[in-house]
């Protein structure tokens, strides 16, 4: 496979207000060829770095064992870590004269409007205050939805784009993409986002020893392009970080859910039920707009599908079978009886072993925002726990997990 690459931003020109790209892909052997162009709106004045744009592209397409190729060059730290990070065969061109670009000096956080990352913007205004870049992707169309979150929030850059309709929306770390565009932009050195212990890359493991997580390996694709990942979120599961998302003011809580996913879908009806419980272990009252949770128009099925239903099996505890039903049509087929001897309070609370992670300067007091939520350390039973549900996860992925006894069944017994 070669993946080819053409940016404006060589031309240094951007009175017409668009940074435009052009992706081609070639693959002799399977007879493929592919052309998608799409464009980045910027400002008049807006200006980066070769390897910026490098990695941004990377990040667009994420692409694997391929030959890619640029219409300009990058610097040969750039290279090197591209190579690493996408397991790449070859980039270039590259300028052994070129400086690999230079951090900046601010964190910058990718804004989704939903309530993950509004999540971490309540935890980084009390860490910061306002010193700190807000970064939000105006993609339009079917996400129009995202624009009631963000549109709430200072925003130092709102980038409308067209890959969704350019088909270059295709996997989650398009999340990068305007964050390494604009680094020089926004002088940033870091970013951080609402990805959580769930997300993908899926980082699944224990880390009850100690580990190295996995997720840490594609840092190498940001700091090609001189920008660093501050892991805030990677600490939490989903229920931790919409615990921390409780700080919020109620407005933009309500706001934000809405954002997060429309109704009908299983994000939506996911993070309801999590806030539903959350509220009534906090003694607090449930707002109207929770009251009526419309499950997923789609019902997806709990088996064979290799991702983290750690949040599903977290709902079945709390609010029971029936509660997640209507989201998955296997459901009713598993038992699911272990989860009345757990408390899973481990989805509640910060892993321990994921804060080393933190950069020193944000450590002390993202942990303190961390316990004025009321969110706490994980305990020792939390680690015996974590590996119950990862057992069982695996179980549901590989289509093994311990079936439920039919009244017929029993009866034959």
């Amino acid at each position: 496979m070669r993946i080819s690459f053409e940016s404006s931003h060589i031309s240094r020109e951007f009175s017409a207000r668009e940074l435009r790209i052009v992706v081609r892909r070639d693959d002799p052997e399977r007879g493929i060829s592919q052309v998608n162009a799409a464009y980045f709106e910027v400002p008049p004045d807006f200006h980066t770095h070769n390897d910026s744009v490098a990695a941004a592209l990377l990040a667009l397409v994420n692409p694997s064992a391929a030959r890619v190729q640029f219409n300009f060059p990058v610097s040969a730290f750039c290279a090197a870590a591209l190579r690493r990070a996408y397991a790449l065969e070859e980039v270039g061109p590259v300028d052994p004269a070129l400086e690999p670009r230079t951090p900046g000096q601010m964190l910058g956080l990718c804004l989704s409007g939903g309530l993950d990352s509004m999540a971490i913007w309540v935890a980084l205004r009390r860490m910061l205050g306002d010193e700190f870049r807000v970064i939000t992707l105006q993609l339009g169309g079917g996400f129009a939805f995202e624009e009631r979150g963000f549109s709430l929030f200072r925003r130092d850059v709102t980038c409308r784009t067209d890959i969704v309709q350019a088909g270059l929306y295709t996997n989650p770390w398009v999340v990068f993409v305007v964050p390494l565009l604009f680094a020089d932009y926004l002088d940033l050195g870091s970013i951080t986002t609402g990805h959580h212990f769930g997300e993908t890359p899926l980082s699944v493991e224990s880390l009850r020893d100690g580990s190295r997580p996995r997720f840490l390996a594609y840092d190498a694709g940001l700091l090609a392009g001189g920008v660093a990942q501050v892991h805030l979120a990677r600490v939490l599961n989903s229920i931790g970080l919409l615990h921390l998302g409780l700080l919020a003011e109620p407005e933009m809580l309500a706001v934000c859910f809405r954002a997060s996913a429309p109704p009908g879908k299983l994000k939506h009806y996911h993070k309801g039920l999590g806030l539903r419980i959350l509220l009534q272990r906090v003694g607090a009252p449930e707002p109207d707009w929770l009251a009526n949770l419309a499950p997923p128009t789609s019902p997806s099925n709990l088996a064979g599908f290799p991702g983290l239903r750690f949040t599903a099996l977290y709902i079945i505890r709390y609010l029971g079978l029936s509660s997640i039903a209507p989201a998955y049509a296997d459901a009713e087929r598993f038992d699911f009886s272990f989860l009345d001897t757990l408390s899973l309070a481990f989805m509640e609370r910060y892993n321990t072993n994921l804060t080393q992670y933190i950069p020193a300067s944000l450590h002390a007091p993202y942990l303190r925002v961390l316990h004025a939520a009321g969110i706490e350390p994980y305990r020792e039973g939390d680690w015996d726990e974590l590996e119950q549900l990862r057992a069982f996860n695996q179980a549901l992925s590989d289509d093994r997990a311990p079936r439920r006894v039919s009244q017929a069944d029993a009866r034959q017994v």
